[in-house]
């Protein structure tokens, strides 16, 4: 009843909008939730694979253990399946950056304020918008995406094209997005995307400790992963640094910045292959160097990349207790208004405060 009441209100709200993008987009979504079906109906269709069964057994158990172990928000989110035949992923995601600066393109949308990219379920419709950002003279980057949170507005399914993910990327990308739908701060995407980013990364380790067993190769692998992913995660914040600093020198003009900007990013490319090496995964990241490498792409991973050290030091802090980290995350989100990051440091090298908010903490159990 309440997800029939949130599709019609949401129905009625589409023709008030002048943004054509707005009606667009929520006609597709409205499409696909209109068209999920329970997870009952599916596991009781004898039409239905044994095999598309189990695998969205498995992404509703990692969204339980996320729920029961990690204390993420309940709702039907992830309780219905949607069987998408001509796709296998879920939207086009268009960013845009200045040539000459690390300084994201902002789109804002009523409700949730600013963003710093758009999502389009039809590429054409993206590339358009692309077109017109670059003839505005920006540096553009399409990515595709396989999920995103309605931060709670709709009950997200489960989609077609997930069933062929491994086990700790659809861990990684389920606890992602639900962490969205449990903590989002107003116009602080890079705050929200890092924090969603670490808890992912964590909780997909511990999904599969959980499941799996600490002597399992699923297990072990993931900290593999994990290992590839640090080291990708400090070449792009080497890659951001060196570009941001270019862009900063007020004794060159603009065009010795985007001279300098080529030769940085030819640079970054070659010391990539010496990265390659180091990776414990074979093949991971083989993708980067295909792409036509500008401030957009580097834009669009640093948002994810930034400031993951950070949320490392409070994990350490709050005794490596992934529950810990994501009940003092929630209370960041309820009660500081602004300067996250900030308060995020104070309290890190505050003992004191680190103390009584564990015994909080002990004391509510």
């Amino acid at each position: 009843m309440i997800r029939k009441l949130k599709l019609f209100s949401i129905t009625l709200l589409f023709p008030l909008l002048s943004s054509c993008y707005l009606i667009n987009q929520g006609f597709n979504l409205l499409k696909y939730n209109i068209s999920a079906i329970p997870l009952d109906e599916v596991y009781n269709n004898p039409n239905i694979k044994k095999e598309i069964k189990e695998r969205i057994k498995l992404i509703y158990e990692i969204r339980e253990f996320a729920i029961n172990h990690l204390g993420l928000k309940k709702n039907k989110t992830y309780t219905r399946y949607v069987e998408l035949n001509d796709r296998n992923y879920l939207v086009n995601v268009l960013v845009a950056s200045k040539k000459d600066k690390l300084e994201a393109y902002k789109w804002t949308f009523p409700f949730f304020g600013s963003f710093p990219y758009k999502g389009f379920y039809d590429i054409e419709e993206a590339k358009k918008e692309e077109e017109i950002l670059k003839k505005q003279g920006y540096d553009t980057y399409i990515r595709k995406a396989g999920a995103f949170s309605t931060l709670g507005w709709f009950d997200d399914p489960i989609y077609s094209y997930m069933l062929n993910y491994s086990t700790e990327y659809l861990a990684n990308l389920i606890i992602h997005e639900m962490t969205h739908a449990t903590i989002f701060i107003k116009d602080n995407i890079q705050f929200n995307e890092e924090l969603a980013s670490f808890i992912g990364d964590h909780g997909a380790v511990e999904f599969l400790k959980y499941k799996y067993g600490e002597d399992s190769n699923e297990y072990k692998n993931s900290f593999y992963i994990k290992e590839d992913n640090a080291l990708f995660s400090k070449y792009i914040n080497d890659f951001y640094n060196e570009l941001d600093k270019n862009f900063r020198d007020e004794s060159i003009n603009i065009k010795q910045k985007l001279r300098n900007k080529k030769l940085i990013i030819d640079k970054k490319l070659e010391e990539f292959k010496e990265l390659q090496k180091k990776f414990k995964i074979r093949d991971s990241y083989s993708w980067f160097p295909k792409l036509k490498i500008n401030n957009a792409v580097i834009i669009s991973f640093i948002t994810y990349e930034k400031d993951s050290s950070l949320f490392d030091t409070l994990h350490n802090k709050l005794g490596n207790d992934l529950l810990k980290t994501i009940n003092f995350l929630k209370y960041l989100d309820k009660n500081i208004k602004n300067g996250h990051k900030d308060y995020i440091k104070k309290f890190i090298n505050d003992d004191e405060k680190v103390k009584k908010f564990l015994e909080e903490i002990e004391t509510k159990k």
